[in-house]
């Protein structure tokens, strides 16, 4: 069920809460619900009444896991008496009689019909198990010896190769999950009746890291583990014993991978018990090896396949940056300087005229590092500039459906010249200008340049006229805009791309919805001038220099947040704004401030000044947030505190709170928040896009995130671009793509809503 952090008016764990849970503790005599959480993740919360559950998750106090496994522990806790009823023989002959297992016919010569049944994971005995006992096998250093409860009358023992490799005093009363029908087997005198499940990493270093599987908090000992699509009452029952020399076990293991968010899978499919509650491991997997059948490997992060060709899949956070990797890859020969065709699949065409500034090589091929970073001067430019320095010859837009109304047509494709002018322009001055040819393509018609002072100055200006004389021609491209479902039809037909082509792939995760995070903060009631009054204090401020430097300018405005959010508790109401420097608070309030200013001093973030006017500038910075509310403060700290732009870009714009480069209600970018339905079919469309197999094999593939620059929705950017990836992987078996992941990804990899404090009360603490 849909379970977003802090949303309670789409969420369906919630409503089972309220409708289900709720009402039968109360018919029950007002029992508490009480949601089970480890010690580092807060320890256990009892809730009292619905309204207290629902108040802390919008609160962002409560995770959706934790309140998820809360639900099912109460919901296991009301379906238990229906279980032990139906443990009783009358009812266990009535299952059978009612779902008999199909048995098969034996094969001619006498073999067994087990010898017939397909080697799936419905073969195996897997269970929840409790270790009642653990101790170092008598007779072996590198074995343990250890009684594991299983759900049967007495103990199983188990003998397990983990002395050395996990800690014995940790496996004393843990819950395990063990293969239960292999073959009892004598290890060093002992006779072992089962094996414990583990996950085994080998990390860069080569070191080799083991930890048991772990199955959820409300299992018990005997639940049956399976894997989705395999049920026993689906495919029957696991064997009684595994038959050693058909290796049945064997077979499956090197399908028994862990996801890389811990979830136990055969080829794809999650491993749970009843209720469908998977089953974890607590290993951040990297590399990976499997040293012996006794444990199932986790699964490497990047996906590939048997190496024909290598294709780089590099994922940029702001568009340009896109550049560096460009003219790198070619400058390697990985890619030709020239006559590319760009395939651009995005929200926005990206076609703006770059500005003519120091170091810009002229319709020219960049000489180094200085000219390419002329190039990139923000997220809309850099295709103009990377087709004025010969590097394409075409460039095709896929624009999404959901934007239909903003073109003039489906499918439009128009040759233009760029070249250089100095008409009417002081100081003979150049500037960039183009011109669009006739349908014919020898006769050129429109021309126009951009002037960056009227530009600045008018909101509706769209570029100046000039005659075709006037533009001196330096290079040619043809320039194509496609809606998706066109595009689509015509990859199929290898109507789009031609045979032979030299191809690069661009993607933006904007295509799928384009979300303008400043309107969260004109939605919590602050006004845009307030915004920027604070965006302008913060870049006097704030300096940092990298996106580590970022990262942690960020966590030090958390802080101060949540300190100023926790001396406004004492409001009756959260409107209320939160103290003034009447209130006694404010005194406390200011020291626990200072302790943290202090503690943030030699960490790169602050501008060069003196100790007197970096305090004078966060003591009036503190003061505007100190005015707003407490549901507007919140709003900020959801949003965040970011760099305006990439470090490498030509110009950085400061730091400031993260709402991206689009003003509410003076941007004409046009808005669109996809439900899930519509994603989900979005990127299906891109899937079969990519999956054509009529169009040449990229020689580059980049992404781009466009959360930095508040386009794409941080809500879904985890999903859309874990989906491109794979599809992206899944496009071409004969290429082995490697994924790279830039340095200046905001957030880092795992993207900016991984960012958020998760200890935010311990920092306000020390």
């Amino acid at each position: 069920a849909f379970c977003e952090e802090g949303n309670i008016t789409e969420n369906g764990i919630l409503s089972f809460a309220k409708f289900v849970i709720f009402p039968i503790l109360e018919l029950q005599g007002g029992k508490d619900f009480v949601i089970h959480r480890r010690e580092e993740n807060g320890g256990n919360i009892t809730f009292k009444t619905y309204q207290d559950v629902e108040d802390t998750f919008a609160k962002k106090e409560l995770h959706p896991q934790d309140l998820k496994n809360g639900v099912t522990t109460a919901l296991n806790k009301l379906l238990d008496p229906i279980r032990k009823k139906f443990e009783s023989p009358e009812l266990q002959k009535l299952k059978q009689q009612a779902y008999p297992v199909e048995k098969v016919k034996k094969a001619k010569g006498g073999g067994s019909s087990a010898s017939d049944r397909a080697v799936d994971p419905s073969r195996l005995d897997i269970r929840v198990g409790k270790i009642v006992f653990a101790e170092k096998h008598p007779e072996a250093d590198t074995l343990y010896l250890e009684k594991v409860d299983v759900g049967e009358p007495a103990p199983r023992t188990v003998v397990s190769g983990l002395s050395g490799l996990y800690p014995l005093e940790k496996l004393q009363d843990r819950q395990v999950v063990v293969l239960c029908n292999l073959k009892p087997v004598n290890m060093r005198g002992i006779k072992s009746e089962a094996m414990l499940l583990c996950a085994s990493v080998t990390g860069s270093d080569d070191k080799r890291e083991i930890v048991p599987l772990d199955p959820p908090a409300d299992s018990k000992p005997g639940d049956r583990v399976t894997v989705e699509g395999y049920e026993h009452d689906k495919l029957g029952e696991p064997d009684a014993q595994l038959n050693p020399k058909r290796k049945i076990f064997e077979s499956l293991q090197p399908e028994l991978l862990t996801s890389e968010d811990g979830i136990a899978e055969y080829k794809g499919s999650s491993m749970s018990t009843k209720l469908v509650i998977f089953i974890y491991f607590l290993i951040n997997n990297s590399n990976t090896t499997v040293k012996n059948a006794d444990f199932i490997n986790s699964r490497n992060a990047k996906k590939t396949y048997p190496k024909k060709s290598q294709v780089d899949l590099v994922v940029v956070e702001e568009h340009h940056e896109v550049l560096e990797y460009w003219f790198d890859a070619a400058n390697k020969g990985k890619i030709p300087k020239s006559g590319n065709v760009l395939l651009h699949i995005d929200a926005h065409s990206d076609m703006a005229p770059p500005e003519m500034v120091d170091d810009y090589p002229v319709f020219r091929w960049p000489k180094n590092n200085r000219e390419v970073k002329a190039m990139m001067q923000s997220n809309d430019v850099f295709i103009q500039a990377a087709v004025m320095s010969g590097l394409f010859k075409k460039v095709i837009w896929v624009w999404p459906s959901w934007d239909e109304d903003t073109h003039e047509g489906d499918d439009i494709s128009v040759k233009y010249g760029g070249g250089v002018t100095t008409f009417d322009i002081p100081d003979n001055e150049q500037h960039f200008c183009e011109c669009q040819y006739s349908k014919d393509g020898k006769t050129r018609q429109e021309c126009q340049f951009v002037n960056r002072t009227m530009f600045s100055e008018d909101e509706d200006y769209d570029g100046s006229d000039i005659e075709p004389k006037d533009c001196d021609i330096k290079g040619n491209m043809v320039y194509q805009q496609i809606v998706d479902y066109n595009a689509l039809n015509k990859l199929k037909l290898g109507q789009l791309v031609g045979e032979g082509e030299s191809l690069l792939l661009d993607i933006d995760e904007d295509f799928f919805g384009c979300v303008l995070r400043g309107h969260r903060l004109v939605d919590a009631g602050i006004p845009w001038d307030e915004v920027e009054e604070i965006d302008d204090l913060m870049n006097e401020v704030f300096c940092p220099e990298l996106t580590a430097h970022e990262g942690i300018a960020n966590r030090f405005m958390q802080v101060i947040l949540a300190l100023i959010t926790k001396h406004c508790k004492s409001s009756e109401e959260a409107s209320v704004s939160c103290v003034t420097p009447r209130n006694p608070k404010s005194k406390a309030l200011s020291i626990d401030i200072t302790r943290v200013v202090k503690s943030y001093l030699e960490k790169g973030i602050f501008c060069a000044m003196s100790r007197s006017i970096r305090q004078q500038r966060l003591e009036k910075l503190i003061e505007y947030f100190i005015d707003l509310t407490v549901p507007q403060i919140r709003a900020c700290a959801d949003l965040g505190f970011c760099m305006q732009t990439s470090p490498r870009s030509y110009q950085a714009n400061g730091f400031q709170l993260c709402h991206g480069a689009n003003e509410p209600n003076t941007t004409i970018v046009t808005q669109h928040s996809p439900g899930e339905n519509e994603l989900l079919l979005r990127l299906k469309r891109v899937r079969r896009m990519l999956r054509t197999q009529s169009y040449p094999t990229p020689g580059m593939v980049t992404l781009c995130r466009s959360v930095r620059d508040g386009y794409t929705s941080v809500k879904y950017f985890e999903d859309i671009e874990e989906s491109v990836i794979e599809s992206v992987l899944d496009s071409r078996k004969d290429v082995n793509f490697n994924v790279i992941y830039d340095i200046n990804l905001l957030g880092g990899e795992k993207g900016w809503p991984s960012r958020r404090m998760r200890k935010t009360t311990k920092n306000v603490k020390q």
